[in-house]
């Protein structure tokens, strides 16, 4: 008996609050529903139901349902061109760091570095720096995604290729 009841009175109140709503068309009963908070920021000249999808109500029973999408909104990229300038850069000056180095020891220059140690081979050079530069260049892609119209994301590939160009000067100049 309880269960009847319940199920009169949900069914009363569908109906009662279905004949109090009329949807732009002239629908009656068409109730609309935003999908996301962010759709409530339309401007109130504009369409309730504009680009929404309109569920029919069956036989009068229950309120017809009508969806409306979110606004698009464009996240910038956080890889883009200079994204990619800087890590070209990162990368490019570290390599020109390790192949100057492998000419001077051709000259009989030893690394300066007291953690590779004074004669590494070009692989051991290169097994170094390439997992550091990569990591640098995935901190740099963290700090732009995390704030994309900051540009602190430029700091550690500028500072990590500047080491390496000065270093360069170094190789390059013999010492």
């Amino acid at each position: 008996m309880k269960w009847f009841l319940l199920s009169v009175v949900l069914l009363v109140g569908v109906r009662l609050y279905g004949q109090g709503t009329q949807g732009s068309d002239g629908e009656q009963g068409a109730v609309v529903l935003p999908d996301s908070p962010s759709s409530t920021n339309r401007k109130p000249e504009e369409d309730a139901t504009a680009g929404a999808v309109r569920l029919r109500s069956l036989g009068g029973l229950a309120p017809a349902l009508s969806f409306q999408s979110a606004p698009f909104q464009k996240r910038p990229h956080v890889v883009n061109r200079a994204f990619a300038l800087f890590a070209l850069y990162q990368f490019a000056a570290g390599i020109a760091d390790l192949e100057t180095t492998e000419r001077g020891f051709a000259r009989g220059d030893s690394e300066g570095n007291p953690l590779i140690g004074s004669h590494p081979s070009r692989a051991t050079l290169y097994e170094i720096a390439l997992p550091v530069s990569l990591g640098i260049a995935l901190w740099s892609y963290s700090l732009k995604k995390k704030g994309p119209h900051s540009r602190n994301w430029m700091i550690p590939p500028s500072v990590y290729g500047c080491g390496h160009i000065a270093a360069v000067i170094h190789n390059l100049a013999g010492h």
